[in-house]
């Protein structure tokens, strides 16, 4: 764990200087909506799926590594913008009514609503400015689709609208579309970007696919102090939900056989996210 713990710090900076790098600096005019932007951006995220976009196109292997640096970075820094702009959303009064995120005062708590408002509509803007550099339609489609209201944004829609009763049926929608579907593009984009072949793109969507779905039951195992009752939890209990969340960590790990020994940072990775807050 410690050296996994080495190599997320050292993928992170690299991920954060990307990050310098494409947004706008804090005195661009107007000022004060990129200093909200950098606020959330820079506020102690752990950089997970862009992350999982640089080791999916390793685990691809081949030369085209090198030779795809700079898109992929592009891609990570787009993914993670588009992750930032979906948390200072759901922060907001009206979905979630968070005002702290990662202990900080979320976007809208510092800067107002209309602010926080408008910088998640600024970073998902830039996010697809960057990709539209990238000169892969293919992967700004697949992003598009991912987070749209077929994708995260429809996952997020029916969290906040189905009451416990009949939730059961929903929940695995909701956790497949709020949380892995940004994952799995992540990985399916980094393997694109790289030169991945059909059978590894196919083969980082079922981890994505399951990965995603455990990141959100741990999520809501460690909100289960919240008692919100439309959780994973809620629905089946704490028991059944890390059984499941096991289940999902095992089948993610098992999809990366294809990979050999290139697929190990991605089953330290899936691992991780099965012990977060243990």
């Amino acid at each position: 764990m410690k050296e996994l713990k080495s190599y997320l710090e050292r993928e992170r900076k690299i991920i954060d200087k990307g990050l310098e790098k494409y947004l706008y600096p804090a005195h661009a005019y107007p000022p004060l909506i990129h200093r909200a932007v950098r606020y959330s951006v820079f506020s102690g995220g752990k950089r997970l799926r862009p992350i999982m976009v640089i080791a999916a196109a390793r685990a691809c292997g081949g030369g085209g590594i090198k030779r795809a640096a700079e898109s992929l970075l592009r891609f990570a820094c787009g993914i993670e913008m588009i992750h930032t702009y979906s948390l200072i959303h759901d922060d907001l009064p009206a979905l979630d009514n968070d005002r702290y995120r990662r202990g900080k005062l979320s976007c809208h708590a510092k800067y107002g609503e209309a602010i926080a408002i408008l910088a998640g509509d600024a970073l998902l803007t830039r996010a697809f400015h960057i990709l539209s550099l990238l000169g892969n339609c293919g992967v700004a489609r697949e992003v598009a689709e991912a987070i749209g209201s077929t994708g995260m944004i429809g996952g997020q829609v029916e969290d906040m609208t189905k009451s416990a009763t009949g939730y059961a049926k929903k929940i695995e929608y909701i956790c497949s579309r709020k949380t892995a579907f940004l994952i799995r593009v992540s990985l399916r984009g980094g393997a694109m970007i790289a030169g991945g072949s059909a059978a590894q793109i196919a083969a980082l969507d079922r981890y994505g696919r399951d990965i995603g779905f455990a990141f959100q039951i741990t999520d809501d195992l460690l909100d289960v102090k919240q008692d919100r009752k439309t959780s994973y939890p809620a629905v089946f209990g704490a028991e059944n939900s890390k059984n499941k969340a096991a289940s999902l960590i095992k089948n993610a790990k098992k999809s990366l056989d294809i990979f050999g020994d290139s697929g190990d940072i991605l089953k330290r990775l899936a691992d991780y996210i099965g012990t977060r807050g243990k």
